[in-house]
């Protein structure tokens, strides 16, 4: 089979002048910020934690990203939303898409609170659900949300973007049952995952199956997701954690070529547990 992924050494990054989609990943631990840039507009896929705002800002600053056109929050958790109040005071922001209702409550939601904010700084509140669609650049965004399970995590929003012939799915927390719902019921193969819950709760097979990545993205580090990691083995997909530096994805339609800058703690975690550059294969 001819891949679809590939990595850096293998071929070139696309000039910067190709209109191609581009995917970066913060590098945080046990949180999710992933910038997307396509077409000259950009958008954030949750923020992170509070702490972890200099880092989500860092990332903006090296891509030269001034505004965003949304902010896509997957679920209102302090680890994906926490530094939307700092964000919304540095950047100009188009809309924060929310799956949840505006006045959700649960024990770890902080909704109102941010969705307060986003009015107070004139932020349009854009509610989507299952199926709903928007578009960044040439990019194509698909909202997939189950709602039978209560469990935040269960119901996080999930994205799947399309690009040419060339697919990626950003799962959120979206583990358990509520990944293996949406396996069932929705087209989630996609050459590239942002695997659910930061690689740290419990995937069912089906969910990684469905999918059917050539890499996955785990959101924390290697010793808390060693189950997660044998389901990509078994699928065949090389991984890597975010935590060790940028991961940045990019493709112009046609293919993928993936790429991570590894700080200096994720030089020394790659050379205790292997990998090549940063990739597991």
């Amino acid at each position: 089979m001819t891949p679809h992924v590939y990595y850096h050494g293998e071929r070139e990054m696309f000039p910067e002048e190709l209109d191609a989609l581009h995917l970066y990943v913060a590098p945080l631990m046990g949180a999710d910020c992933l910038l997307l840039t396509c077409g000259g507009e950009a958008m954030l896929v949750d923020v992170g934690k509070a702490n972890d705002y200099p880092a989500v800002k860092a990332l903006l600053t090296a891509q030269h990203v001034r505004k965003l056109k949304y902010v896509f929050n997957t679920h209102p958790h302090t680890d994906h939303i926490g530094g939307w109040k700092q964000l919304i005071r540095d950047y100009p922001v188009g809309g924060l898409i929310t799956v949840f209702p505006e006045d959700y409550t649960s024990k770890e939601a902080v909704q109102k609170s941010n969705i307060k904010a986003a009015k107070e700084a004139g932020i349009p509140i854009l509610s989507m659900g299952d199926e709903d669609t928007f578009t960044l650049g040439g990019a194509q965004f698909t909202v997939y949300q189950q709602t039978r399970y209560r469990d935040d995590n269960y119901r996080s929003g999930v994205l799947l973007v399309t690009f040419g012939e060339r697919r990626l799915l950003l799962a959120g927390d979206c583990n358990g049952l509520g990944g293996k719902l949406l396996a069932s019921t929705k087209d989630l193969h996609a050459d590239i995952l942002k695997f659910p819950h930061h690689g740290i709760g419990y995937t069912y097979a089906e969910f990684v199956e469905a999918v059917h990545p050539e890499f996955a993205i785990i959101t924390h580090g290697y010793a808390n997701t060693k189950r997660n990691q044998g389901l990509l083995y078994k699928n065949h997909a090389a991984f890597g954690f975010a935590s060790w530096g940028v991961i940045h994805a990019a493709t112009d339609g046609a293919y993928w070529i993936v790429e991570q800058e590894l700080t200096e703690a994720g030089e020394r975690y790659m050379k205790r547990y292997g990998g090549k550059n940063g990739i597991w294969e």
